[in-house]
């Protein structure tokens, strides 16, 4: 019948997308809850053994962070100034 259910196992592949997801935007808690992505325990438990991921998460993280202070000085920039009428 096959594997059913939510991967468990480190590969290179899924530490990629979970990555490129985190790169987004997305937080961890929601790429987590698709069905084709593994469980928080699983990559928390791949962050603390796997030196190569850890180093790749952070870069994702902080490509997130960078995103998204980016979405904020936008809607700044482009949202009235409210405060000087």
């Amino acid at each position: 019948m096959g594997n059913v259910g939510r991967p468990s196992k480190y590969s290179q592949d899924l530490a990629d997308e979970i990555c490129a997801r985190l790169s987004e935007g997305q937080s961890l808690r929601t790429v987590c809850k698709a069905n084709d992505m593994p469980a928080r325990a699983s990559v928390f438990k791949w962050l603390r053994e796997n030196s190569t991921f850890s180093d790749q998460y952070a870069k994702a993280k902080q490509e997130s962070a960078d995103a998204m202070f980016e979405e904020v000085l936008d809607a700044c920039t482009v949202l009235p100034n409210v405060f000087n009428h």
